[in-house]
């Protein structure tokens, strides 16, 4: 039980430590008076509607996670869009990105669904929105000229998307064989990694299971390329209330860049991490470091206070403080890990 708790604050620490490096670099060489200009200049008629698609998208996710689930159970749309808010809080306050445990903890409570077909379609969740960005960032190449490296990075990316779709095929299908399989696959590893994995792949399985009707798919499918179009309509606003000349096809790239980028550990609320991959995107596009500074405070702001204030709000309805949420999730963390 310790070494759970002590392996919390060592990826809290771990991101904290990248967080601030990667802030450092974002920071570095800029002129704070030249960024004070740039965000006074900033039209605000543009930019409030990102904010605004930012609660719409939540609620779309919440419509996906109610198909994920809908085959096994019938789930209360009000209940599914609470504990998404209550995870992004999660993530947003707390060390350590436990916003999903935080989710399948309430979920579970409200509706009473098991912890792994929770995990299951939260991982299928997170699948599918990699998957979906990985597609429209491959549709992007098509209509916006990109170095060479990028465009190789991005068939890199296709082969992935590719190898992902595979295999979620296979264990959807095949359950028994691809289990086999990934098992003399892991021999080789050390004990303690391939358990971790078979784990996470038991959920997966689990998660799988709606995907078996094909009419599921097709809908979690374009539920998912709108969450993505949405969220770049929202970056392409920004980029008007910012006066950027850069195309509608750019969202899509800056969008993989940083959502890609905040899969490293970080410090809650992705502090730096955020920056630094969002600056790095917008340069290619000739924006100036000061410039892509201001627009990145923008966006983090955009996605940041509104699930924030609406995560805040739902975890009162429960009549749940902060730290108490902070110590059910811990012992979330710590049975999950026990019963791996």
């Amino acid at each position: 039980m310790d070494s759970k708790k002590h392996n919390i604050w060592l990826k809290s620490l771990l991101g904290v430590l990248l967080s601030v490096f990667f802030l450092y670099i974002a920071l570095r060489k800029v002129d704070w008076g030249e960024v004070w200009v740039v965000l006074q200049e900033v039209s605000i008629l543009w930019v409030l509607p990102a904010f605004f698609i930012t609660i719409i998208v939540c609620l779309v996710r919440a419509l996906r996670w109610f198909y994920l689930f809908s085959p096994v159970q019938r789930m209360r749309y009000s209940n599914l869009f609470s504990v998404i808010m209550i995870g992004f809080l999660a993530n947003n306050v707390l060390p350590a990105r436990l916003g999903d445990l935080a989710m399948a903890h309430y979920i579970g409570e409200k509706e009473g669904v098991s912890k792994s077909l929770a995990f299951g379609t939260i991982l299928l969740d997170r699948i599918m929105d990699v998957t979906t960005l990985l597609f429209l960032l491959i549709v992007a190449l098509v209509f916006q000229p990109f170095p060479g490296w990028v465009n190789r990075i991005a068939y890199l990316g296709a082969l992935f998307l590719l190898l992902i779709l595979v295999m979620i095929f296979a264990l959807i299908f095949y359950t028994d064989q691809a289990t086999h399989a990934i098992n003399f696959i892991l021999k080789p590893i050390p004990r303690v990694i391939s358990l971790r994995f078979i784990d996470i792949l038991s959920r997966l399985v689990i998660g799988f299971s709606s995907l078996k009707d094909i009419r599921i798919v097709i809908k979690v499918f374009l539920i998912s390329i709108l969450i993505w179009i949405l969220l770049g309509v929202g970056v392409y606003f920004l980029f008007k209330g910012f006066h950027f000349n850069i195309s509608f096809w750019a969202c899509f790239f800056v969008l993989a860049v940083v959502n890609l980028g905040l899969i490293i550990p970080s410090s809650p609320g992705f502090l730096g991490t955020f920056q630094f991959f969002c600056i790095s995107a917008l340069m290619l596009f000739g924006i100036s470091k000061t410039n892509s500074l201001g627009f990145s405070i923008i966006y983090h702001l955009s996605q940041y206070v509104p699930t924030t204030i609406l995560g805040f709000v739902y975890l009162a309805r429960l009549q749940v403080q902060l730290g108490n949420l902070f110590m059910i999730i811990k012992k979330e963390h710590s049975k999950t890990n026990t019963d791996m």
